[in-house]
């Protein structure tokens, strides 16, 4: 089986090579797909053959998107879109990610699947569009959905705060916005476990699936366990108010998502919230590789 994974230097795409099992990937950058020029895609996948297309690349700068709208729509939308419809024509599957941007964020209770969406930023907006046209395109797809993902390497609050945590005395994190911190090498896992499903067997529960970390937590209560596990704990944390540190994006108040579909229709249970902290800060202390293709 050929994986055709479009993404290569980007934070999922890193950690979809680093676990990579006995499976070929070839990868395409920026320099071989550029997603910013959706009317290209199909002649460019033209030239390359492969068994299932995976899009880890997305436009994810959440604030500047409220000022790039058209850039985030292209790469967010309008691209996936015409990879589902290269991937029809093929007839090979598609694995395509979303985000918990999708929910409007004024739910009490963790979001399924079926819940109403009603995204609040371009971002989110971008993100919803994408997954109506790949449906739309391909019925042979996996959408996965999910949430404030982080790794040992790239640029997120993992490592921002670890960053920090090094050079201050004090931080203050936001208190009120309440989610499923994600462990992109979790991620990473389970569609390497979708993919050997498909290998396996042509007929799957193609959908849409919520595929983060379990339980729930706080950003500042999530720094507070990310710090106090990395040696830090002795940084002062200052709990603010989303309405004390405004964004030009709104974020969702509460993305907390229910993985329960995917364990119940593919077998795939993701780990809880703070096992997969405590792994990150493993790798990460132990200097993992970021060697990529």
């Amino acid at each position: 089986m050929k994986v055709l994974m479009v993404g290569k230097t980007g934070q999922l795409a890193r950690f979809i090579q680093i676990t990579q099992p006995d499976i070929e990937l070839v990868c395409l950058g920026r320099e071989q797909l550029d997603l910013s020029k959706p009317e290209h895609i199909s002649d460019k996948l033209g030239s390359y053959s492969f068994d299932l297309l995976l899009n880890a690349a997305a436009y994810t700068a959440v604030d500047k998107a409220e000022s790039e709208s058209g850039l985030a729509h292209a790469v967010n939308a309008d691209s996936p879109g015409e990879m589902a419809k290269v991937c029809a024509a093929r007839g090979v599957p598609m694995i395509h990610y979303s985000t918990d941007y999708v929910f409007s964020g004024n739910a009490s209770s963790p979001y399924v699947e079926l819940d109403a969406t009603g995204p609040n930023s371009v971002y989110g907006s971008s993100k919803l569009e994408g997954e109506q046209v790949v449906r739309k395109a391909h019925s042979k797809h996996f959408i996965f959905r999910t949430a404030w993902v982080y790794g040992e390497f790239g640029q997120n609050f993992f490592v921002t705060m670890r960053r920090l945590a090094a050079e201050r005395d004090s931080l203050s994190i936001v208190s009120d916005q309440i989610g499923g911190p994600t462990y992109a090498r979790a991620i990473a896992n389970c569609s390497w476990q979708v993919i050997e499903k498909i290998r396996n067997d042509a007929e799957q529960p193609w959908g849409t699936y919520h595929l983060s970390c379990g339980g729930e937590v706080s950003w500042f209560e999530f720094a507070k366990a990310l710090l106090s596990s990395s040696g830090y704990s002795d940084v002062k944390l200052v709990p603010l108010s989303t309405a004390e540190y405004p964004t030009p994006a709104k974020r969702p108040a509460y993305s907390v998502l229910d993985n329960s579909a995917l364990n119940k229709n593919l077998g795939i249970r993701m780990p809880d919230w703070a096992q997969a902290l405590e792994t990150c800060i493993g790798y990460a202390d132990a200097g993992a590789s970021i060697d990529t293709k």
